[in-house]
């Protein structure tokens, strides 16, 4: 995987980093050209039309100060970023106490010492996160096009609780967005199940309180939409009405990522 790094010389030496930059932020289009992933030292300087092609690779996001951290939470509410689960955030040192301040930074978290680790094995773009297969190889693009499909819909008249198992927490905001919460994180009851839906009867077990169900999956002959409704069905006791579809974007081998909403009761 050839990979930018794009960021001034001045954030990258303060951050203690031993990268060479291939392209500042003035030069951005011509730094990241010819590239399939980035990593930004200092993202305080990007623009709209910058963000607009990180969303379409694989980024890591090297934040030096509290303005890059605002910067991130600004643009992801704008909508102009898109944070997948093949991407990361990385804090420097004297930022580590901020991490809660921002409910996405958790879910997408990677350290300067597992950066290290993974720049030299280069799995450094693969997701980092514990999902499944068929998951782990979706590309970004397909990632953004299911968050372009989610955002505007009004699934609950308040901001929802999501429960789901951890390795779904890096899909959370490709999902939902900064108006979701994770449960372990506000310790409220949970009004929204996510995951996949071999996983919903351990969800439902774990969170019985929650009304409605979204299922991410790889729809395909081996997997087809009667099969999952299925599955979902036998996790509950009460009824399961499938509600609305949100397509992600079609995949090879005749496959697509859909997310799957249900209503139970």
């Amino acid at each position: 995987m050839t990979y930018a790094i794009i960021g001034r010389d001045d954030d990258i030496k303060g951050a203690g980093l031993s990268f060479t930059a291939t392209g500042s932020p003035e030069n951005f289009v011509s730094g990241i050209r010819f590239s399939n992933a980035a990593i930004v030292v200092g993202p305080r300087y990007l623009q709209d039309r910058d963000f607009e092609i990180l969303n379409k690779v694989p980024v890591i996001f090297y934040v030096t100060s509290g303005i890059d951290l605002m910067h991130l939470d600004m643009h992801l509410r704008s909508g102009a970023l898109c944070l997948t689960p093949l991407d990361s955030v990385v804090l420097s040192e004297g930022l580590l106490t901020h991490q809660r301040r921002f409910s996405w930074l958790p879910c997408h978290l990677m350290t300067t010492e597992v950066l290290q680790e993974r720049l030299a094995n280069n799995t450094a773009f693969l997701s980092s996160s514990n999902l499944p297969d068929a998951l782990r190889a979706i590309p970004k693009v397909a990632w953004v096009s299911l968050r372009a499909a989610s955002r505007g819909q009004n699934y609950l008249p308040y901001d929802p609780v999501i429960g789901c198992l951890p390795g779904f927490r890096s899909t959370v905001f490709s999902s939902f967005g900064l108006a979701a919460g994770l449960t372990e994180d506000l310790h409220l009851p949970v009004d929204i199940l996510l995951g996949q839906s071999d996983q919903i009867k351990e969800l439902s077990q774990l969170y019985p309180e929650a009304k409605v169900v979204f299922c991410l999956e790889v729809l395909n002959y081996e997997n087809p939409l009667e099969l999952v409704h299925q599955r979902v069905k036998t996790a509950f006791s009460q009824p399961v009405r499938m509600a609305k579809t949100l397509f992600g974007s079609m995949l090879p081998a005749q496959s697509n990522l859909n997310c799957l909403i249900f209503e139970i009761g």
